[in-house]
């Protein structure tokens, strides 16, 4: 069992601890799937599921894969490798994605509090990746997906009360918006992945580390 830190009944620091190239390589994962999807459908569908994965990503403003399959056999609808893409994105061994030192991060910083997964994206792909990866039975199920998580800070708090949260993220952008709307919550930007460099406009984070397996090293 996960030991927590605790101050007037109530744990005194929860960590949120994001999952796509914070706990977990996608970007490995999204070029792995591209070229086993190519394998599969060939260069010209491969392009127009992409299109709609694009597409969906825009509208939505997230990833949504289980949104992607349903329009790409709408409009493929006699694709007959369909069920195998289905089984390719939703089945995949997510564990070997998982980068390294995480998991000894998340052991770390449950000596130090109380660890959360909080995930964006579609509910059923990222809870899919989550349960597969072994990152939900890390956190002993402690996992929040929302579509868009920077705007339920509050249920978040609700969730999980704490002292101190502090908020463990690749994306400048998240954590930049999280501050804003909630002052106290410690920032950390993990460095790793496509958006390592996207940092124009955002505020400095609380603190920035090369990979996850720097996270519990920090003085937090």
């Amino acid at each position: 069992m996960t030991r927590t830190t605790r101050h007037y009944g109530r744990v005194h620091t929860v960590f949120l601890l994001d999952v796509d190239n914070t706990l977990l390589d996608n970007d490995r994962f999204n070029a792995d799937l591209d070229r086993e999807v190519r394998a599969l459908l060939g260069d010209e569908h491969t392009a127009r599921f992409h299109a709609i994965y694009e597409e969906v990503r825009i509208a939505c403003g997230y990833v949504d894969y289980p949104e992607t399959l349903r329009r790409f056999a709408r409009e493929f609808p006699e694709e007959p490798k369909y069920t195998e893409v289905c089984a390719l994105v939703l089945g995949h061994p997510f564990d070997r994605y998982v980068f390294p030192g995480a998991f000894d991060t998340i052991r770390a910083l449950g000596r130090r509090g109380t660890t959360v997964i909080l995930s964006d994206g579609d509910l059923i792909f990222q809870a899919t990746k989550i349960g597969r990866s072994g990152l939900a039975r890390a956190v002993d199920g402690r996992v929040l997906i929302y579509e868009h998580k920077e705007t339920r800070l509050e249920e978040v708090r609700r969730r999980h009360p704490a002292e101190c949260y502090v908020l463990v993220d690749d994306k400048p952008r998240i954590l930049d918006e999280v501050k804003e709307r909630e002052p106290d919550v410690v920032t950390v930007f993990v460095r790793q992945g496509k958006y390592s460099h996207d940092t124009e406009g955002c505020r400095e984070p609380d603190h920035t580390v090369a990979r996850i397996a720097d996270v519990a090293a920090l003085q937090l």
